[in-house]
């Protein structure tokens, strides 16, 4: 659960897209007084207890002995990929920033699926 609220987190900027300006721009962290400044304390602070409950819990041997379709992995490879071409190169098949929101979109569902198959192997 806490590694899909992080990339919740992370799609809305951490919050700055819900803060967004009249023009449309999104407020900068010197701007957004105390949160600005704690923010990414606290956002390191759970990628670190998220670490910390992957090993924990077993997480990464689990994943040894659970049996993920390959066309789900190589899905979810060529989406990240995507993602990654589309945000910091000239990379686009359809308009400017659509192809990394679309592929984000993508990435995020086969996530959800991969959750679900596994799941249902429990």
């Amino acid at each position: 659960m806490l590694f899909y609220i992080l990339l919740f987190g992370r799609e809305l900027s951490w919050g700055r897209a819900i803060l967004m300006h009249d023009d449309g721009t999104i407020p900068q962290w010197s701007n957004l007084g105390l949160y600005g400044q704690i923010a990414h304390p606290l956002i390191g602070i759970a990628i670190v207890l998220l670490c910390i409950l992957f090993y924990r819990g077993g997480f990464f041997h689990f994943l040894t002995t659970v049996k993920i379709p390959m066309w789900d992995l190589v899905f979810l490879i060529l989406f990240v990929v995507l993602v990654d071409v589309s945000e910091h190169y000239d990379f686009s098949i359809f308009h400017g920033e659509i192809d990394e929101e679309l592929f984000e979109c993508a990435m995020y569902f086969e996530m959800l699926r991969i959750t679900s198959f596994i799941k249902k192997q429990i």
